[in-house]
């Protein structure tokens, strides 16, 4: 399990199973391929624009992968799993950590693909 600290606040992660680990990366994939593809070319002004075909689902699905795996410290030494209404719970109004929370976990489930 990998501990970490995004914005002083303290959060777990566990592996994902294989099959949720395939529909992770395929969302990422989704996501960021077109970004990836275009950052080649250097052509920025696509890769904001394959960005902002991105909506809230997108997010949120990746969100529901991750929740199950991932946990966040609310109180010294108290865990929750972020699961949908813990997500509501300890990111309301704070949409940053949020995107913070996903990133990390995202990078942490996927450290081979982006190696």
């Amino acid at each position: 399990m990998t501990e970490v600290e995004i914005e002083g606040v303290r959060f777990k992660f566990a592996k994902l199973p294989g099959r949720s680990g395939m529909r992770l990366a395929a969302r990422v994939v989704k996501l960021l391929g077109p970004l990836m593809a275009d950052a080649n070319d250097g052509d920025m002004g696509a890769a904001m624009a394959a960005l902002a075909t991105a909506d809230e689902n997108d997010v949120l699905g990746i969100a529901d992968i991750l929740g199950p795996v991932s946990q966040i410290e609310f109180e010294p030494g108290k865990w929750a799993h972020l699961d949908a209404r813990s997500q509501d719970t300890h990111f309301a109004g704070k949409p940053k950590l949020f995107l913070s929370w996903i990133g990390h976990a995202v990078k942490d489930q996927l450290s081979d693909f982006f190696a």
